[in-house]
C-alpha cells in the first residue's frame, strides 16, 4: 500500500504500531500480575494481539512500497530501518502467537502452569517488540530529520 487519502501510506499506518504495540506490553504485564484477570480477559488480550500484529504488518508493506517509491532520494539509507521493521513484526507475530497459546492453555485446568509460562513469554515478547518500535523509529525518523527527505 503507496497511498492513503492521497498521502504516502507508511507515515500514517506506522502510527497505529507505534501506540498498539507499547499499550500490548503493558496490558500482557498487566494480565502477567493478575492471572484471574488473564482468564476472564482472555479473548480481549487475543484481538489486541491480533491488531498489534496486524499493524506492525500493514507498517512493514507501506514502509517498503514508500521505500521502493524513494529509492533514488534515499538509497540504501533505510537498509537498517527496513531490518528493524522485520524484526518487529518477527517479535510482534511470536507475541501473538504465545499470547494465543497461554489463553488456550488457560481455558484447559491442567494447563495452568503452561499458560502462566507462555503469558510470562508473551509479555517478555511484548516488551522486547516495544523496543524494537522505538528503535526502528528511531532510525526512520533519523533517514527524515537529518535532511534526507
Amino acid at each position: 500500500m503507496e497511498s492513503l487519502f492521497g498521502l504516502p501510506a507508511h507515515p500514517l499506518l506506522l502510527h497505529a504500531a507505534v501506540v498498539i504495540v507499547p499499550t500490548a506490553a503493558l496490558l500482557s504485564v498487566v494480565l502477567l500480575a493478575r492471572p484471574e484477570w488473564r482468564r476472564r480477559q482472555g479473548l480481549a488480550w487475543v484481538v489486541f494481539a491480533l491488531v498489534a500484529f496486524a499493524s506492525t504488518i500493514l507498517a512493514n508493506q507501506s514502509g517498503e512500497a514508500f521505500n521502493e517509491a524513494l529509492t533514488d532520494r534515499i538509497g540504501d539509507l533505510a537498509e537498517d530501518h527496513g531490518e528493524l521493521g522485520n524484526q518487529t513484526t518477527l517479535l510482534v507475530f511470536l507475541y501473538m502467537i504465545t499470547s494465543i497459546g497461554s489463553v488456550l492453555a488457560e481455558r484447559r485446568r491442567s494447563q495452568s502452569k503452561v499458560a502462566s509460562v507462555l503469558a510470562t513469554l508473551a509479555a517478555l515478547l511484548a516488551v522486547a517488540a516495544t523496543v524494537w518500535i522505538v528503535r526502528t523509529g528511531h532510525e526512520g525518523a533519523r533517514i527524515v530529520w537529518d535532511g534526507v527527505l
